[in-house]
């Protein structure tokens, strides 16, 4: 048709001109412009399959990337049957009324200056009783939760189900198609930082093998602020065992709420702007502001008690609730002096960043998908280290290096093996703590926990289970920290 088209204008256009004194060739572009075609859209028909044997009633579905779409037109074997003008674009089309046999089905779709792109592909119905499938799959959203909020990257994870199989799921926020998963148990990521705050609605459509369709949708809100956009990434509610017995006989079952994970190591632009801005609000470090010349590279040499501190001030200059006080009404915010704060002393339910919990860092640290997770022993996100993590044997005898330079593990979390120590919030004990959210001893051991470190061995200190522990007023070149909060 394209070539038809082309030939047609073509001879109309020369036929035109002859009596100039020159003329140029059109290219097919401008010439399909002529005729108001264009192939720019992103059209796709994404239910039925092209070559699909279907029967009963189905959903014909239609995408496009171009989102100034005015309508778009279905067509069974030629003839125009109805129109969609807004997305989702879908069509209800009753085989039993085309007869067995091959049929056509084309999508028009028009943009406002009524620039045309079609697609079209061809079926087999077969309504002979009991021959197809026209059982619709089961949809799910397994996270995030209906009615919660999120921030920052967000794991959408779909549970769909279907006897026959599923072809595809796809995926879309507020009508607008976002993306698709090639299977029904599948995981993609939602970057919250491109929308503005507020109530959202995230739908999935599943097909099966047989073109059948099942739907599910949740509301969620998304709520960041300046460095949630592009900064937190969505670690999903998980029950797994802490520890390795390779390291110790000791090992727990823990259960760990959706919270959110800083993808990088603080670093030290970003701690120089909270400092800035804390020590005119009352805050106190032991760490005074370091040089921009680094401004990519993680935040070290300080205490825990700094690191505790600074999640706070981060919370307080973005409009957050902190976390840490000093007294177990939560008063009187945590900003000066090194007090050894204790479980009761934290608001865990408050929105504001802190520390995270040894059972969150290996959570994230060793998560795959919920259901395998990452051996003790092996490094976060690969088994070899080199894929991840900084170490001192292959860093050319650098000490530090700018965050986020290897590969991220499964969540989008880079630098959990290798690179700096980072401080956990727990007190060091021998045993761990097991339960939900288990947040360890409330008496003091005299040692925090810290986990991920930058060790000579890869083998050794870099394991995802690997623990050590650190004095809580020790500034050491190694340590640095990473935030968590929830939504």
């Amino acid at each position: 048709m394209r070539k038809a088209i082309i030939f047609m204008i073509s001879v109309f256009i020369i036929f035109m001109i002859t009596d100039c004194e020159y003329f140029r060739l059109l290219t097919e572009e401008e010439l399909f412009d002529i005729a108001g075609v264009k192939d720019s859209f992103g059209l796709a028909i994404i239910n039925p399959a092209d070559g699909m044997t279907v029967a009963g009633t189905k959903t014909v579905v239609g995408t496009v990337t171009n989102n100034n779409i005015s309508k778009i037109e279905l067509y069974i074997d030629g003839f125009y049957i109805t129109q969609d003008i807004e997305s989702p674009y879908e069509f209800s089309w009753d085989t039993t009324g085309a007869g067995n046999g091959s049929h056509s089905i084309r999508l028009r779709a028009f943009d406002s200056l009524n620039m045309m792109e079609e697609k079209s592909i061809s079926v087999t119905v077969n309504n002979n009783a009991g021959e197809v499938d026209i059982i619709a799959p089961t949809a799910g959203i397994s996270f995030p939760a209906n009615g919660s909020n999120i921030i920052g990257n967000t794991l959408l994870i779909s549970n769909c189900t279907d006897a026959s199989g599923i072809s595809g799921v796809y995926i879309y926020i507020d009508d607008n198609y976002y993306g698709f998963l090639s299977s029904g148990t599948g995981r993609l990521w939602l970057n919250t930082g491109n929308y503005s705050n507020g109530s959202k609605t995230a739908m999935i459509r599943a097909f099966d093998t047989a073109g059948n369709m099942g739907t599910a949708s949740i509301t969620v809100t998304v709520s960041n602020v300046n460095n949630d956009k592009n900064y937190m990434q969505s670690v999903p509610n998980e029950t797994f065992t802490i520890g390795w017995s390779g390291i110790t006989s000791n090992t727990a079952s823990v259960t760990v709420s959706i919270f959110y994970m800083a993808k990088y190591e603080m670093t030290q632009g970003l701690w120089n702007t909270v400092y800035t801005w804390a020590i005119t609000k009352g805050y106190v470090f032991n760490r005074s502001s370091y040089g921009t010349s680094q401004p990519s590279y993680p935040i070290y040499t300080l205490n825990w008690y700094d690191a505790v501190r600074f999640c706070n001030a981060l919370s307080e200059m973005n409009g957050l609730t902190p976390c840490y006080y000093t007294d177990t009404g939560f008063t009187t915010v945590y900003r000066t002096g090194d007090v050894d704060i204790n479980n009761t002393m934290v608001n865990w339910s408050a929105n504001g960043y802190r520390l995270p919990t040894e059972a969150e860092w290996e959570c994230a640290a060793r998560y795959i998908d919920g259901t395998i997770w990452r051996d003790g022993d092996k490094f976060s996100g690969s088994d070899n280290i080199d894929e991840v993590g900084w170490y001192l044997d292959k860093s050319d005898d650098a000490i530090v290096h700018p965050v986020g330079q290897k590969n991220s593990n499964q969540v989008g979390i880079y630098d959990m093996s290798g690179n700096k120590h980072e401080l956990c919030w727990d007190w060091f004990t021998s045993t761990y703590s097991g339960g939900t959210n288990p947040l360890g001893t409330d008496t003091s051991s005299g040692y925090r926990v810290r986990r991920g470190g930058a060790g000579f061995n890869p083998l050794d200190a870099l394991r995802v289970s690997y623990r050590q522990n650190t004095e809580p007023n020790l500034a050491d070149g190694s340590y640095a920290f990473r935030v968590v909060r929830r939504p």
